[in-house]
């Protein structure tokens, strides 16, 4: 169970301060929660041992050499625990690369940080 003062900072918007950006495909700017942050932030919330966040599965799920670029695509499962409540859900990722990255583990863990920043940006359930 989540105190009511953990409820309403997790309602809070977030603090422009904590939004990082970043250059994106098709000179877009792309704006983001970095996962370091996320995770602070759950500490500052729930203490240092009352959450965690665990990737059940990282694979590749597509991939493709076409014109000289690798276009890829992840999935993550990724559970979240906070004082003994627990949340599963999927997250896939794609991009297109220069060359081909033989490391799954990286992708998915680009993409738990990701799981981790939407599933808190939807509040409590």
């Amino acid at each position: 169970m989540i105190t009511s003062k953990q409820q309403e900072i997790l309602l809070k918007g977030i603090n422009g301060d904590r939004i990082a950006q970043r250059k994106g495909g098709g000179g877009r700017s792309l704006s983001y929660l970095e996962a370091w942050d996320v995770k602070a932030h759950m500490n500052r919330i729930f203490g240092f041992l009352n959450w965690s966040a665990d990737v059940n599965t990282a694979e590749l799920a597509y991939e493709d050499n076409s014109d000289g670029r690798w276009n890829v695509a992840y999935k993550v499962i990724l559970t979240l625990r906070v004082n003994g409540a627990s949340y599963t859900e999927a997250a896939v990722g794609s991009a297109t690369l220069q060359n081909q990255v033989p490391c799954p583990e990286r992708q998915g863990q680009n993409l738990s940080g990701y799981f981790l920043r939407q599933r808190l940006r939807r509040g409590p359930k």
